[in-house]
């Protein structure tokens, strides 16, 4: 007879760990179909935790309070679906239900997560251990391609974009173009992780850490994103704030001298051009001129819509930035501000906050800070990037509020007895 209860936790992990692979190495391509590998994954994990749910029968108090969350914010989504329904006729529908999804799928991965974790099913620890396996394989892949570009024998950018998958492209120097993608978001945030491997248990060596911050830093660069670059410098800072004087001196020498033979490898001149390129070129003016384009018309429809917004899918009809996915802005908080509205993107706010409380244990530790700084960093880039909703993006959450308790001092563990 099959033991059920023996098998089940396996037949979870098996699409959910599909499911993170699909999130950190499937970047958006617009489409947001049921067929679509990720909507697969996503929505066969559900169903086998949907009858793992009901097949466990008892739960835990921290169990009930996941599911009291979970339905009162798909109920907040569903308001702001009809709000923006309303506003909008005929084709608006789509757009509204696809945000929907996209939030939805959001916060189901990340409730997902966090029960499968209470239930031991899987340790947070290796929910975090795989993001990062995984992240590390999609920069090995991505750093192969472009140099498989660079030597002609792969026309990377003509494959990637006859798939659908959106890129952002810019030449970086001769024969090297810029390749980004919308899940090389995360890869700055893993540094961090990465080299707080001992206060999360992670249990990397340090040739592993040496290694996955070397491959990361040349995807970073490779992205050529201002964000990207600045994130990743941010995460190894931060991380140095952490130690103690002695290996705080070291490092930043460390630090400097490979920046050195970096710069000498390049060459001084061409750094200097890739820099100017990079930071004081016409393409970064256009770039942020049309960041403030985008304030501009978005803020024109809140003026009008100021309390409840114009609801979900809902955009500036003046300046649509994806003739695709139109609900999409670069801005995506103006862009929340404009479809909540202030009463809503209150409460969009609130596990934002819940997420940053979770770090604010006693002693309040430089570690715990660190993480704070790089969550809001995260939030951050919805002013650059429409990246906050997403399977990546519930990933991203997801590692956060896992860390978080990893790092709690007096740790109250997720809780395993049953009540």
């Amino acid at each position: 007879m099959v033991n059920i209860a023996r098998w089940f936790p396996t037949l979870i992990l098996i699409p959910y760990f599909i499911m993170l692979m699909c999130g950190l190495m499937l970047p958006s391509d617009g489409y947001h179909g049921l067929k679509s590998p990720k909507s697969l994954s996503f929505l066969t994990t559900c169903y086998l935790v949907f009858l793992y749910f009901f097949y466990k029968k008892r739960f835990t108090a921290y169990q009930y309070k996941l599911m009291g969350f979970t339905l009162i914010s798909v109920s907040f989504l569903l308001i702001w679906l009809t709000i923006g329904t309303i506003y909008q006729f005929g084709d608006g529908w789509h757009a509204a239900f696809d945000q929907f999804k996209i939030f939805v799928i959001t916060l189901v991965f990340t409730v997902v997560t966090l029960y499968i974790v209470s239930e031991g099913i899987v340790k947070g620890e290796t929910v975090i251990k795989g993001v990062v396996y995984i992240n590390l394989a999609y920069s090995i892949i991505k750093i192969c391609g472009v140099t498989l570009q660079f030597l002609g024998m792969l026309k990377l950018v003509t494959l990637v974009e006859a798939t659908g998958i959106r890129i952002m492209s810019m030449e970086i120097t001769d024969g090297i173009s810029r390749f980004q993608t919308s899940v090389d978001i995360i890869t700055p945030f893993l540094i961090f992780f990465v080299l707080q491997s001992k206060k999360l248990n992670l249990g990397f060596g340090r040739l592993f850490r040496i290694f996955f911050i070397s491959v990361s830093t040349l995807s970073i660069i490779l992205s050529f994103s201002r964000f990207l670059m600045f994130v990743g410098f941010l995460s190894a800072f931060l991380y140095w704030l952490t130690l103690s004087l002695p290996r705080l001196t070291r490092g930043l020498a460390l630090c400097a001298l490979l920046m050195w033979g970096a710069v000498m490898m390049v060459g001084v001149d061409e750094t200097s051009k890739i820099i100017a390129r990079r930071f004081d070129s016409q393409g970064n003016y256009m770039s942020d001129q049309i960041r403030e384009e985008q304030v501009q018309a978005l803020m024109v429809e809140y003026d009008s819509h100021q309390i409840l917004g114009k609801g979900l899918g809902s955009s500036a009809p003046n300046y649509l930035r994806d003739g695709e996915v139109t609900h999409s802005y670069e801005v995506q908080w103006v862009a929340f501000l404009m479809q909540f509205g202030v009463v809503g993107l209150l409460f969009v706010l609130v596990p934002v906050i819940f997420i940053t409380c979770q770090f604010l244990t006693k002693p309040l530790t430089r570690v715990n800070i660190a993480f704070i700084v790089l969550f809001l960093m995260w939030l951050l880039s919805g002013f650059t990037n429409p990246y906050l909703i997403s399977l990546t993006s519930g990933i991203v959450y997801s590692i956060f509020l896992l860390a978080a308790d990893m790092l709690s001092t007096n740790r109250t563990p997720i809780p395993l007895k049953k009540t």
